[in-house]
């Protein structure tokens, strides 16, 4: 498996992370595993697999197209910032 940077896919304001993620991974293509890695009211943390002959280019595609889906408009994959300390 050809391993991504750890992503968070952050929305409009008000929207739910966490039923973004489920549409997320419901539409990654054959061959890709997600791992939910955190959730809050702003973002959800995924830690993303793609098949080992997956290009780095070929990768950012697939990604592209699964955020112009209607199902996820308004949302975008962004690197999260580490949580908070307390």
């Amino acid at each position: 498996m050809y391993q991504l940077p750890q992503v968070a896919l952050v929305g409009p304001a008000g929207a739910p992370p966490a039923l973004a993620a489920i549409r997320f991974i419901a539409l990654l293509p054959a061959g890709w595993e997600a791992v939910l890695t955190g959730c809050d009211d702003v973002a959800a943390r995924l830690r993303l697999s793609a098949p080992a002959a997956t290009a780095p280019a070929e990768a950012t595609a697939a990604l592209a197209d699964l955020l112009a889906d209607p199902a996820l408009e308004g949302w975008r994959l962004t690197t999260p910032c580490p949580p908070a300390a307390p």
